[in-house]
């Protein structure tokens, strides 16, 4: 929930940073250090297509197993690009509230 915040610019509070931060060095990883590299330069550069496919491979359709930093950077990728709409469809589907 803390990454969801964080990506739509909410400032989080140091506990909540914290908690956010060891949640995501537990959690699985599925984007490697170079992909994360390439998705934020990417949006920097515009590359819509570019963006929503690394979101697209990296979620493989189950956004709710993404940790929440990586979470973050899709979301926040996803605004720069001016896709705030997929942005706010991601984060909703990844809280998997219909469960």
């Amino acid at each position: 929930l803390f990454a969801l915040w964080s990506a739509f610019d909410i400032t989080l509070p140091l506990e909540a940073r914290s908690l956010m931060a060891a949640q995501s060095d537990r959690s699985g990883t599925v984007m490697s250090g170079s992909d994360q590299v390439r998705l934020a330069s990417a949006a920097d550069a515009g590359a819509a297509g570019e963006v929503v496919i690394s979101v697209l491979a990296a979620t493989r359709g189950e956004p709710g197993r993404i940790g929440p930093a990586e979470m973050a950077a899709f979301l926040s990728a996803l605004r720069q690009i001016g896709a705030e709409d997929a942005a706010r469809a991601l984060a909703l589907e990844s809280t998997a509230y219909w469960r």
